[in-house]
């Protein structure tokens, strides 16, 4: 079971990592160098994001109560910006273009997570009830583990 979170975690952070380049080579609101910086830009936001946001969430609630939770997008801006400062080769210029390419990202991952569900979902034939894209994963992951 570990062994599957692991492999998990690994292909939703390479889509992260490729949803940033891909933004970031598309869309002119920030520069991205290479696919390594990216690479990297997504393993530190998915840290702050599992570390920092939940506190940041905590401390910001009664201004996100008061925008009707649109304020929760200009924090997800802010830790992308957050982690832009920790590279270099990872420009963003200020929090507008980052909550707006925090939007991009997000939806270029989603994406990329469809395509990438789907396929598994299809080359598995996976007929089983599943609750979610992760339940399809799942499943292709151990399905494929046992044939080795």
């Amino acid at each position: 079971r570990e062994f599957i979170m692991v492999q998990t975690f690994l292909i939703n952070l390479l889509i992260l990592a490729s949803a940033i380049y891909l933004a970031g080579k598309v869309f002119l609101l920030f520069k991205v160098k290479d696919f390594y910086t990216a690479l990297g830009a997504a393993f530190f936001l998915a840290v702050s994001n599992a570390i920092i946001r939940p506190v940041l969430l905590v401390l910001t609630f009664p201004i996100t109560l008061l925008t009707l939770g649109i304020f929760i997008l200009f924090l997800n801006g802010f830790m992308l910006l957050m982690v832009s400062k920790l590279f270099k080769d990872f420009e963003i210029n200020g929090c507008l273009n980052a909550t707006i390419a925090y939007i991009i990202i997000s939806l270029i991952s989603w994406v990329l997570n469809l395509i990438i569900f789907w396929k598994i979902w299809r080359v598995f034939k996976i007929e089983e009830n599943f609750r979610s894209l992760f339940d399809i994963l799942v499943i292709g992951i151990v399905r494929l583990w046992n044939k080795k």
